[in-house]
């Protein structure tokens, strides 16, 4: 577990974290990644639980999540994420996914859960 809640990373720090070929969770809760710097999590493919709460990540940085194959717990809690993000999430194996205060809506909620029932969404 890699804890980076409340830093001041961006993006380009996170390329180190490559190296760690076994890093299942990371915490960047209240940190200064952008959609930009998320492209910089690309290699580490390993991660079980991301959250990315309280962050100015929306749905052009959820984009950069749909190659995360063993991704099972999400928390994009209080971030500028639509409905659109569902499309990027929808093929991984999140069983957990937290989106409170965000700009998802009931609608798109219930689409995706139809997509994948067994995902708790949290709103």
């Amino acid at each position: 577990m890699v804890l980076l809640n409340g830093t001041d990373v961006k993006g380009p720090g996170l390329n180190e974290l490559a190296h760690l070929s076994r890093l299942e969770e990371l915490d960047l809760t209240k940190s200064a990644i952008t959609d930009e710097g998320l492209t910089h999590l690309r290699g580490i493919q390993k991660i079980k639980r991301l959250s990315l709460a309280r962050t100015k990540v929306s749905d052009q940085g959820v984009i950069q999540l749909q190659q995360m194959n063993h991704l099972q717990e999400l928390d994009l809690e209080d971030t500028k994420v639509t409905d659109m993000s569902f499309q990027y999430l929808i093929h991984l194996p999140l069983k957990w996914l937290n989106v409170r205060r965000t700009l998802i809506t009931t609608n798109g909620i219930e689409s995706f859960q139809k997509q994948n029932p067994t995902v708790h969404v949290t709103r």
